[in-house]
Formats: C-alpha cells, structure tokens, sequence
C-alpha cells in the first residue's frame, strides 16, 4: 500500500479528547438549571421576551424539548404547518370546536381541530382536501396566513426590492405595514428585502404572534359581520344591536 494511510487523526489529552467526542455542547444555563425567563437555550437573545410573552402572556407552549433537563425554545429551528396554524391561532384565541372535518391527511394529528378551524375562517386552504401537516412554511406563506386571518388591507407604499412582481407583493406590504413582518435592511437600498422563500423559524413565529398581540390586530372571527359587510347603522361598524341590559341600540 503506498502513501499515507496510517495516520493519527488526534493528538492531545484526554479532556481534549473527551471534547472532541462529546459532540454539540448543551447551553450552560440548560445544564446549570439558572436561567431568566420560560426557556434556558435563549438566555440573553434579543427574541427572549417574544418566547416568554408567546408561553405567559398568550398561553401557548411552544417549547421544542429539553435540554439538559431544562425546558427549549429551539428558535432557530424551522416550522411545519401545524406549528403554523397553531401556534398564531391559539395566540388569538381561534374558536377550533364546531367545524367540519376539513382535510383527509390530517386525521388524529395533534393539531387536526386548528386545521379544520383554519379553513373554516378562509386562513388556510390546503389542495386537493390535503393540508400537509408536516409541510413546511416559508416567509411568504406565513404572511398570506397572517393576511387573510386579520384581514389586512393593502397598502400603496413599496416595503421591499426582491419581491417586484410577486403575486403576493402586495400580501408582503400589507403585513409590514401592520409592523408583523418587518424584512432585512441591505445597504444601499432605501427598500428592504423580503426573503419570501427563506424557511420560517420557530423565533419568527413567535415574534409575529407576538407582534399581532401588542398592536391589538383582530382576528377575522371577531371582526363583526357589518364592519366586514360595510352594510351598517349609524357611525361606526361595530355597534350594531349592541345591547344593555336588555336594551338594544343602533348606535352610540
């Protein structure tokens, strides 16, 4: 046998070797057990307080795991469907009793009530009575959610560059405009980018969650029927038949 086939792949101690054959290190807060807030593996990220706000303030546990013992958010890993559809409904509270069996390839899965909902309320159609549970979601399929659940209105201002003469351009500025999904500043350009086919993460799911919550977006099931229908009484669209004890009025 010629040239060089018997050769050391390491030298060093045993500690070193220990390090090089333990694999990916734990985040020393998940080993230690001390960390602020709901999750040990986002100690200290600028998203901290979207993954905390997403578990204590809006009641959806969205932890991946855990790790070392303590519970993970797992920002950086990617969604699926369902991680999608539930996690921005039960933030808003999406009523998932009542409605008919929507999709064939959903049956049992864990969020089958939050797909049927879903389409129920024009948020999600799926194709050809399949809904892909496990498929996955890019930037630009999780804005036409966010688009038809609060039924954002289209706006004349251009946020982005890299979306010129998408189909969906104008589902992007809706959704910056209402502050969900902000994109990418690049230097040089006055517009940001969009990034519509880059996967959705689990941070990013939170973080729109999050961000429809604090600037007090309504969901299309509670959106009164006349503020839909622009057929009301009076001033407003959300008063109609508004009753007190009993009494009801057309109008405050």
């Amino acid at each position: 046998i010629s040239g060089g086939v018997d050769e050391n792949h390491f030298r060093g101690s045993l500690d070193d070797l220990k390090k090089l054959t333990a694999g990916p290190q734990e985040p020393h807060a998940c080993v230690t057990h001390h960390f602020h807030g709901a999750f040990c593996d986002d100690e200290g990220s600028a998203d901290e307080k979207d993954h905390d706000e997403l578990k204590t303030t809006l009641g959806v546990n969205f932890h991946c795991a855990n790790k070392a013992g303590s519970p993970a958010f797992c920002g950086s890993a990617k969604v699926d469907r369902g991680d999608a559809i539930y996690v921005l409904g039960k933030a808003a509270d999406m009523p998932v009793s009542g409605h008919p069996n929507a999709f064939h390839d959903d049956n049992n899965e864990p969020h089958e009530s939050y797909f049927d909902a879903a389409r129920a309320y024009g948020i999600y159609y799926g194709s050809d009575g399949k809904v892909h549970p496990n498929g996955g979601v890019d930037r630009n399929m999780l804005a036409v959610i966010l688009y038809r659940m609060y039924e954002l209105q289209d706006v004349n201002h251009d946020y982005f560059y890299d979306d010129d003469g998408d189909a969906d351009e104008h589902i992007h500025n809706a959704v910056a405009a209402a502050g969900l999904i902000t994109g990418y500043s690049k230097a040089g350009r006055t517009r940001r980018e969009f990034q519509g086919k880059t996967d959705a993460t689990r941070n990013m799911l939170a973080v729109v969650a999050v961000r429809a919550h604090e600037r007090g977006l309504v969901p299309t099931w509670k959106i009164p029927g006349a503020c839909k229908s622009g057929h009301f009484d009076g001033a407003d669209c959300d008063d109609d038949e508004e009753c007190d004890d009993g009494e009801c009025v057309s109008d405050n």
